[in-house]
């Protein structure tokens, strides 16, 4: 079938969308004004990362910032090859990682605006996804180390949930907004304030809820974003003595909004003049504040509201409406291209920065003066404006109550941004209007046909996504795993592999084959002989390798059924049962190699998962009905499919004496995975590691296998590796050497084995197909 208008479009513009990308960051890179030059802000963010890395959570941590963006450069700066502490050095490998990974979850907001489109029709998604990747405003922020790179990706995740609630009414898309909600106050402030807001929209929001259930669904939101947030509060009072998220009302008080106020007031200008009286004023007034005043952040954060109040009490109101107004102006007018221009560190000016006489004479300098593509660009951004116009119109009488929940939100960031105004604090609101847009381009009558036609629309995009997104990720790893390596380093490391060492490894892998099907006979009773068992592992692992994992574990699950005589159903549920007990044995693994190598803090939550999980299960296993409304709780079409097959397979073999052995035999098959790496690591790679540490590097490689990515986890796997050995200080040559190494020991002979067993099985790809087919149908 020809791909329908929008998606045309959307391929198109998902191409365009990666050649800004890629344009920008390659001109960033090699630019000398580069992201960590020209902003102070940069450099508090580098140094926040150094603090976390060197000290923790310490009462030294910075207290005008929360810790989230902070916490992903210290990530970056760990998981970076060949990259050492961050120091604000351009060019280093952990800035470099940074970036790419800003981009990558800068890109998911495509993903997310398509599915924000889908609430309205599959051509609206296709615009929306289009758009969304051809956002500059989205590039240019990608590319910088500020809060609002990480920032705008979770926000638009939020928004989404909050604009599908009203379509669902469902309280669990509530929660989610609520939880991603208070991971953005997590890294920017800026919304720390907007649970008010979204509790009284939630009381009064147009639809025929009574009170009670008004009341519910407000709590609900409240409690979710307070449990987000509250551990950092707790800490803030414990170390500081103040319930307080940040300090970082001074700055932004006397530098910005009271500077803002000052140009309507007084006619000084807000950049220069403004800020340097403002900042001395306060200054001054700081010095006649007691010791324990200025000693104390949090304290000087309340001097300083204080004193805005008192200034606030001595302008014109006029003067405070007109600095909010021309905020406002600026959020919602300003180019994205001017965020070019602040890259490349280009001269440029300010409308009230400009010379003239009249406003008349000053817009003409103004648009004179600046780079001819960034005044293009407030053209364009004019344009937009107007289009997305005839989108909110679209969008009122389709939605009304989306229509005001949207409303809420761009009000709100007008009125806590006050008089500062540029691009990038527009970012959290670009999904609504890349949204509007979409809206109002689909008024167009070709495709308003083709919206009335159904979901042709979007018919080619599930085909192409998912391999796209794998594909993607095993590049991007595989470009992480080589990146900076020596290759006759490598070389030489894979040449000093010792043989005895390698050979003991492939022993060890038989071992585990045998383990794998020692188990899968347990799970079937008995029915499965152990050398069909063992082939049926092998033929699963061996396909997994070059097909896609449907195909894998289907073509186990009929090998398995073949050999024990029973129908497809039975042997997909000998399957499930083996995936089951391998989930349980890696969060197992998990949280012992948290607790060897010291994480404390992380051990809690996956305890928590672990009994989590088990909870879960019992209860399904004692009240099925609590199935169907697990199902109903659950966000995405895979978890409910998963909710549907679990229910299915506790049906009848939830007893005891069966999950001992599957618990048992599972244990036995892990340990000797484990094995493995052992004598990967100590006898093969001579690494001086103790057993906590060789545990985590093991669960690090089989999560990273488990991974769905490209068939065998190529790419995916070899990054992993590299990762994980250099947080124990291994060279990433010699990490990539036993990475390639026992990659390559997994696929070779596995593969040829599966291979010979399918062809003497006499099953053909078309039945592996609609095998496949039934593992998803199963349950359905």
């Amino acid at each position: 079938m020809k791909p329908s208008a929008s998606l045309r479009f959307f391929t198109v513009a998902l191409g365009l969308g990666l050649l800004m990308r890629l344009a920008a960051g390659l001109l960033l890179w090699d630019s000398p004004h580069t992201m960590v030059r020209g902003d102070g802000d940069h450099f508090i963010y580098i140094e926040m990362a150094n603090l976390l890395l060197d000290q923790g959570f310490s009462p030294a941590f910075d207290t005008e910032r929360v810790p989230g963006y902070g916490m992903f450069l210290a990530l970056c700066a760990v998981l970076a090859p060949g990259g050492e502490i961050l120091e604000g050095v351009v060019g280093t490998n952990a800035l470099l990682l940074a970036m790419v990974l800003q981009n990558l979850a800068g890109f998911s907001v495509v993903y997310t605006m398509h599915r924000t489109g889908a609430l309205f029709d599959q051509t609206t998604a296709n615009l929306a996804g289009g758009f969304a990747a051809l956002n500059l405003n989205m590039v240019v922020y990608s590319n910088q180390v500020l809060t609002e790179s990480l920032f705008y990706p979770l926000f638009a995740v939020m928004l989404y949930f909050f604009l599908r609630y009203h379509v669902s009414r469902a309280g669990r898309d509530l929660a989610l907004a609520a939880a991603m909600l208070g991971v953005c106050t997590m890294v920017r402030t800026v919304t720390m304030y907007l649970p008010l807001f979204m509790v009284g929209y939630l009381l009064v929001e147009w639809c025929r809820d009574g009170v009670w259930v008004r009341l519910r669904r407000a709590a609900l939101f409240a409690v979710v974003f307070a449990a987000l947030v509250a551990p950092w509060l707790a800490r803030n009072a414990v170390l500081h003595g103040h319930v307080a998220m940040t300090s970082q009302g001074v700055r932004h008080l006397t530098e910005w909004v009271v500077p803002g106020i000052a140009l309507f007031e007084e006619g000084l200008s807000p950049a220069k003049a403004g800020k340097a009286k403002y900042s001395r004023l306060w200054k001054e007034h700081l010095t006649t504040l007691p010791e324990e005043v200025r000693a104390d952040p949090f304290a000087r954060d309340a001097a300083a509201k204080a004193w805005f109040a008192d200034y606030l009490r001595t302008v014109s109101p006029l003067s405070v409406a007109k600095a909010w107004v021309w905020g406002a102006s600026k959020n919602i007018l300003s180019p994205s291209s001017m965020g070019v221009v602040n890259m490349l560190a280009l001269d440029w000016r300010g409308y009230y920065e400009s010379p003239g006489d009249n406003a008349l004479e000053r817009l003409w300098n103004f648009l004179t003066y600046n780079p001819a593509f960034a005044v293009a660009g407030l053209v364009l951004t004019l344009v937009l404006r107007v289009v997305q116009l005839a989108g909110a119109w679209r969008l009122v009488r389709a939605r009304p109550g989306m229509a005001l929940g949207g409303l809420m939100v761009v009000g709100y960031f007008l009125a806590v941004n006050g008089p500062v105004g540029y691009a990038r604090y527009r970012l959290p609101l670009e999904p609504l209007f890349v949204l509007l847009t979409a809206l109002a381009v689909g008024l167009l009558p070709a495709l308003r046909r083709e919206a009335e036609q159904g979901g042709a629309a979007g018919a080619g995009l599930r085909a192409v996504a998912g391999p796209a997104l794998r594909v993607t990720l095993a590049g991007g790893c595989l470009l992480y795993a080589v990146w900076g390596i020596d290759p006759v380093a490598l070389g030489r490391s894979l040449g000093a592999l010792p043989l005895a060492g390698m050979a003991l490894c492939a022993v060890v892998l038989a071992v585990d084959l045998v383990a794998v099907g020692l188990r899968l006979r347990v799970i079937s009773g008995g029915r499965v002989g152990l050398g069909a068992a063992v082939g049926a592992g092998c033929v699963g692992i061996g396909l997994n390798n070059i097909l896609p994992a449907k195909l894998g574990e289907a073509a186990k699950a009929l090998y398995l059924a073949r050999a024990g005589r029973a129908g497809a159903a039975r042997g997909l549920g000998w399957v499930f049962w083996e995936r089951f007990g391998d989930l349980n044995m890696l969060l197992l693994a998990a949280l012992a190699a948290v607790a060897l190598v010291g994480g404390g803090m992380l051990a809690w939550p996956l305890a928590a998962l672990v009994l989590g999980l088990w909870a879960a299960l019992a209860a399904l296993a004692r009240w099925p009905r609590l199935a169907a409304l697990a199902e109903r709780l659950m966000p995405l079409a895979g978890l409910k499919r998963l909710v549907r097959e679990l229910a299915g397979h506790l049906g009848g073999e939830l007893r005891g004496a069966f999950l001992g052995r599957v618990a048992l035999f599972s244990l036995i098959t892990w340990a000797v995975y484990y094995l493995q790496y052992v004598v990967l690591l100590r006898l093969t790679g001579g690494l001086d590691l103790d057993a906590g540490q060789m545990l985590a590097v093991f669960v690090m490689a089989a999560g990273g296998l488990a991974l769905p990515s490209t068939p065998g986890g190529v790419g995916v796997y070899e990054a992993v590796m590299v990762a994980a050995l250099a947080v124990f200080g291994v060279p990433r040559e010699q990490a990539l050497a036993l990475g390639v190494f026992y990659h390559v020991l997994l696929f070779v002979p596995t593969t040829a084995l599966a291979l010979a067993l399918l062809l003497r099985s006499g099953l053909g790809l078309g039945a592996l197909r609609a095998g496949a087919g039934a593992t998803e149908a199963s349950h359905a």
